[in-house]
């Protein structure tokens, strides 16, 4: 297997972000003739306004009310930190959504989007330039971004979504969305009961669905599942968890939709039979199989007892949705069973809960006294998430390469051809980094990928990797976490290079993303790589400050006195030959 070995160095300065700051620019002045809606995109940013032309982006309220504004958005998870602008036209003040306002700067941001807006008492002015201060690296993330700011929404590794745009076209066909409407040249039109449907096809749940507006005189935009959130051009609506909703408004002016995104969730479907049923006395009892638990607090070899208030409680495991249960009576009872969550139908010794589409149901009885139920057999019907058959990591290009980070506890996957698969090892302050050769990633291992490709595709496999990843260090996690303490992530500084940097305490590991722990020392510590070539010289840096002249070996130690080999000076490998 091939290795490549990293050194742990300790830099002399603190380090509060993995990253130094970076920096993009944009202008606003190349439009001169008529308005133009602008929309810059870059590898970091979509920045986006209402109306440019010539002396800039237009910041000010129309008469009609409708507010212009500025939009920043991440497409990675970067950081933004601050923001300087300049004004080409015109007099007002800026507002910003996120941090604070000074004179033509936006300091202490901290975010991965912010909004411009001006004072409404100033009638209009316009940026003619901007630049965006940002850290980049931390907050990666798939499907879509790391930055969920809905707490009724998590990302995780088995969402996927499906993006729509709209102009005029009677309905949208995704793989696993369908969206109809009424459609018109620049959107869907939703006034005057027109309605936009959205249906999943297949076993699917939609979660969550972003839609942006062409057109909206201040009407009120409503869902038939779900809560709306949002303003202006931007809208969410959460908390869906259905198969599919209606959009719509309750005002009588002219909404359009001009895209829509739509966040799923694939499901499989299974059922499970426990007997409840034992030779014991009356005892409490917790049975569980692979995707459910019953509990209950009697239990006897006529099953579990419902009787004087006890109850038996179905809990599915994590990632399951019971969808129907069956229930087996011991005997026929005057008493009928009670369920707290769907509909309870049958006779005699069967029974059955309908519609439940919850992760637990409590059973009980109607009677008083000592009249009981006792359930000899339960069969539950469960929908389980699956894990999307392919995943796409996006990866940082640095230089011929690009780097970035898997992990998934859904199942295996396995790089493509061109994509190098490393496992980590961390013992004290040394790091040795080992080829996976067959590029499987077994479920619940984290790994480095490395590719000349930005965008990774991962493939669902049934197979495990034939590698050891007992010595990996690697940790994981498959929602978007806020830094679970004393982590390093794989990231990249321009005067640095690539390696596992501290993360500040506020920064954020994206889903399906792996990480290092290391708690050996209070002191902000950096990994740098060292990569083996066919010349066995590679040019990437280690600690400490550069510029000092000091000489390292290729374990981090200083050296006084070096002979002839190769060692670190300035943060570069050097060939020593001394006669």
């Amino acid at each position: 297997m091939k290795k490549i070995f990293f050194v742990f160095a300790m830099l002399l300065m603190s380090i509060s972000s993995a990253l130094a700051e970076e920096f993009e620019t944009f202008s606003f002045t190349d439009s001169q003739d008529g308005w133009e809606t602008p929309e810059i995109i870059t590898e970091h940013f979509i920045v986006s306004g209402a109306y440019a032309d010539g002396d800039g982006l237009y910041i000010h309220e129309d008469e009609y009310g409708y507010q212009n504004y500025l939009s920043i958005k991440a497409k990675n998870g970067e950081i933004i930190t601050k923001v300087k602008f300049t004004i080409g036209f015109g007099k007002g003040k800026v507002v910003a959504t996120v941090g604070s306002v000074g004179e033509c700067e936006i300091s202490d941001v901290n975010a991965s989007s912010l909004k411009i807006t001006g004072d409404a008492d100033d009638y209009f002015f316009q940026i003619s330039e901007i630049t965006v201060y940002y850290e980049s690296g931390n907050n990666e993330n798939n499907n879509g971004g790391s930055n969920e700011n809905s707490n009724a929404f998590v990302m995780d590794e088995y969402v996927q979504t499906e993006s729509f745009s709209i102009y005029g076209v009677p309905s949208y066909l995704g793989r696993n969305v369908t969206i109809t409407g009424n459609g018109t040249g620049d959107g869907y039109y939703i006034a005057n009961g027109n309605a936009v449907d959205i249906t999943a096809k297949n076993n699917v749940k939609i979660l969550k669905v972003d839609f942006v507006l062409s057109g909206n005189n201040g009407s009120p935009i409503e869902s038939t599942a779900g809560d709306v959130e949002g303003s202006d051009k931007d809208w969410t609506i959460n908390n869906v968890n259905s198969s599919s909703l209606s959009i719509s408004n309750s005002g009588t002016g002219t909404v359009k939709i001009k895209s829509i995104k739509v966040y799923y969730v694939e499901m499989t479907e299974g059922e499970e039979t426990i007997s409840v049923a034992s030779d014991s006395q009356e005892t409490n009892f917790t049975m569980s199989c692979e995707s459910v638990a019953v509990t209950g607090e009697l239990r006897d070899v006529f099953g579990g007892k419902i009787s004087h208030g006890k109850t038996v409680t179905i809990t599915a495991n994590s990632g399951v949705e019971i969808s129907k249960v069956n229930l087996y009576l011991y005997q026929p009872s005057t008493q009928k069973p009670k369920s707290d969550y769907g509909v309870i139908e049958g006779s005699g010794t069967n029974w059955t809960v309908n519609n439940v589409n919850s992760s637990t149901l409590t059973l009980s009885h109607s009677g008083v006294g000592d009249n009981q139920v006792c359930i000899d057999k339960v069969t539950v019907y469960y929908k389980r998430k699956l894990a999307p058959t392919t995943i796409e990591v996006a990866a940082k290009k640095v230089d011929d390469a690009c780097w970035t980070t898997f992990y998934s506890n859904a199942c295996n996957y396995q790089a493509p051809e061109g994509t190098q698969v490393f496992k980590v090892n961390l013992s004290g302050t040394d790091i040795t980094m080992t080829e996976i050769e067959d590029r499987i990633v077994t479920k619940g291992q984290g790994v480095v990928l490395k590719s000349t490709n930005g965008n990774i595709v991962m493939s669902k496999t049934k197979y495990e990797s034939s590698a050891d990843y007992s010595d990996n260090s690697l940790k994981g996690t498959s929602v978007s976490i806020t830094n679970p303490g004393n982590a390093y992530v794989l990231s990249y500084s321009q005067s640095k290079g690539v390696g596992f940097y501290k993360l500040s305490s506020t920064g954020t590991i994206g889903m399906n993303k792996a990480y290092l722990v290391y708690d050996g020392s209070a002191n902000a510590r950096s990994f740098f790589t060292f990569e083996e070539t066919a010349t066995g010289v590679e040019m990437n840096k280690i600690g400490g400050n550069e510029g000092d002249d000091k000489v390292y070996d290729l374990q981090g130690r200083r050296v006084a006195n070096p002979s002839n080999g190769i060692y670190i000076v300035n943060g570069k490998k050097v060939i020593m030959n001394r006669h």
